[in-house]
């Protein structure tokens, strides 16, 4: 998405080398004024059109694209994730989160794992960090995926997710600048 995407091409300049990229969408007009990839590839999906098009401005680096929601690959192919070093989670998709949460602390020899998240209009923005042992993320969390400790709130009644037009597709407001803090915090966390 629009957070995993620039953060993907931040830390192919700040020298990681190799990438898996998961997901299962395709990119859309909506998602082109604030995502890395552009109009040129609409129509495609995410993970294979980032992983070619970082691979064609960086011909170095060792790209792969899974096209593939996060639970299949636990549930079919566990050993992509567990060649790499560490796995980031950007979806906002609770099951999906949920599920690489109890993988990281429950089976063996699965990599650490680093969560982040914008607020509302992109206000602020966490990056948690899950190993084997200690805290998770599901610890901060409601049961319907709501983080306990936000730093913004808004009156019951205000909405802050708009729907698409046209489909049921909702989405949070905000731009790529509104974003760039959660992005630089997410990756710092990553690499150190």
């Amino acid at each position: 998405g629009s957070l995993g995407a620039d953060l993907a091409a931040m830390m192919a300049k700040a020298g990681v080398g190799s990438f898996v990229f998961v997901d299962d969408e395709v990119l859309d007009w909506g998602n082109v004024s604030r995502h890395f990839l552009g109009g040129v590839h609409v129509g495609q999906s995410k993970a294979t059109a980032l992983a070619s098009e970082l691979a064609r401005q960086m011909p170095w680096l060792k790209t792969e694209a899974m096209v593939s929601s996060a639970e299949a690959l636990i549930d079919e192919r566990p050993d992509v994730l567990r060649r790499c070093d560490l796995i980031i989670s950007t979806t906002g998709d609770w099951t999906s989160e949920c599920m690489l949460n109890a993988a990281c602390r429950t089976l063996t020899r699965f990599p650490a794992l680093i969560f982040g998240w914008t607020e509302a209009y992109g206000i602020a923005g966490h990056a948690l960090a899950v190993l084997a042992s200690g805290g998770c993320l599901t610890c901060g969390m409601s049961e319907f995926g709501v983080f306990e400790s936000r730093v913004s709130e808004w009156p019951e009644h205000h909405q802050t997710m708009l729907q698409s037009t046209g489909c049921g597709d909702l989405f949070q407001p905000y731009t790529a600048t509104d974003i760039a803090p959660t992005k630089t915090i997410i990756a710092e966390l990553a690499l150190d």
